[in-house]
């Protein structure tokens, strides 16, 4: 495809190569390596959370967010929302037992802003019998984690993503 693009004139700069895997991206590159004779110059290309990150660096003033942000990994996430919880004295060893614990929330939270739906249909598809009792608790939560997020100037995994897709 890149070939076809490449003969029919297509500048290298106006390509974009993305994939899911950072091996695909190796292998996706080298191939155009392989097709060119040489590195590839001009083409943008690597995973989508890759190429996110760099537009976020290179224009994510224009929607707030500072080029020195920092990524939190996995663990750096579950325990800024377990640590928002504290604040927000929610805790998963409440006597009616309902309330999910960090781990199950940060999950609502991730799959609300990866598949773009919102936080509070997610609850009820995936807890219909707790929905009612929990959802003002992890809406205060999962609002309280952007706006720590934004203070702290840090993204997720997820954000690089969603942000890329508001920018």
């Amino acid at each position: 495809r890149v070939a076809y693009l490449l003969e029919h004139g297509v500048s290298p700069e106006n390509i974009l190569l993305v994939t899911f895997t950072n091996k695909a991206a190796k292998e996706m590159l080298g191939r155009i390596e392989g097709l060119l004779g040489h590195a590839p110059r001009g083409f943008w290309g690597g995973t989508f959370h890759h190429v996110g990150h760099a537009l976020l660096r290179r224009y994510g003033s224009r929607i707030g967010i500072a080029p020195n942000f920092t990524i939190l990994d996995a663990e750096d996430n579950r325990e800024l929302i377990k640590t928002i919880m504290g604040e927000q004295g929610i805790t998963t060893k409440r006597d009616d037992k309902t309330f999910p614990n960090p781990d199950v929330v940060e999950n609502l939270i991730s799959f609300a802003e990866s598949s773009v739906r919102g936080l509070p249909e997610l609850i009820e598809e995936w807890m219909p019998k707790r929905a009612a009792l929990i959802t003002p608790d992890i809406l205060r939560v999962a609002s309280a984690y952007e706006q720590k997020k934004q203070e702290r100037n840090v993204v997720s995994f997820d954000d690089l993503l969603s942000l890329w897709l508001r920018l």
